[in-house]
């Protein structure tokens, strides 16, 4: 069988000059912290990966996996139409544990990410028909985007002082300032893929545009 991995996110597009500026600044921090700054640019993941499996004697793969990517956007474009575009800012530092290391990452305010997350939630409803059994997820969506991993205390302690530094960010505990953040706008999301063996990027398969 030939594997292939699909996904559904939305790229960060900054919302201004600040904000092309500040994200400018989160890639020269993801440069120096995350392992996959070369596999990603910055964004938020609504469907998380998932395996599409092609028989290994299939003479036109891409046309099995065309077809399933093209269901799934079928599925997803009604729930996009209902959606309306929306400013969304990443303003708080936070981090989870995975098996070797801390990922550190920004996410927005409840409020500021309200929007998105009924999005995600349509979404999620939407492609259920459409991935895998055993992929279907039913954590809580938090939507966030990774500045790096950290190894240790000092590193987490120095990826939040870049944050706060060049990115205006916070801990949830610390006061509200002013201007704070990375402000983008949440205009569309892409469905992307990539082969078992595909090293780089993943490629674009489609955009779905939400309501303007």
């Amino acid at each position: 069988m030939r594997a292939y991995t699909a996904l559904v996110v939305v790229l960060l597009e900054p919302l201004g000059a600040t904000a092309e500026r500040r994200f400018l600044a989160l890639q020269q921090i993801r440069h120096a912290h995350d392992a996959a700054y070369t596999r990603w640019l910055p964004h938020l993941t609504l469907i998380p990966p998932y395996q599409l499996h092609v028989a290994d004697e299939d003479p036109e793969p891409l046309a099995t996996v065309s077809r399933s990517l093209d269901g799934l956007a079928e599925a997803l474009a009604p729930v996009c139409a209902r959606h309306d575009t929306h400013r969304l800012t990443l303003s708080e530092i936070h981090s989870f544990r995975l098996r070797r290391y801390h990922n550190i990452h920004l996410r927005p305010t409840r409020a500021s990410g309200a929007p998105l997350v009924a999005l995600q939630r349509e979404l999620g409803a939407a492609a259920t028909a459409h991935l895998p059994r055993s992929t279907r997820r039913r954590e809580t969506f938090v939507p966030h985007a990774s500045l790096g991993q950290s190894y240790s205390p000092e590193d987490t302690a120095h990826i939040q002082e870049e944050a706060r530094r060049w990115l205006a960010c916070r801990l949830p505990s610390e006061p509200v300032q002013s201007d704070e953040g990375l402000r983008v706008s949440i205009r569309r999301i892409q469905i992307m893929y990539k082969t078992s063996q595909q090293k780089g990027p993943y490629t674009l398969w489609r955009e779905l545009a939400l309501r303007s």
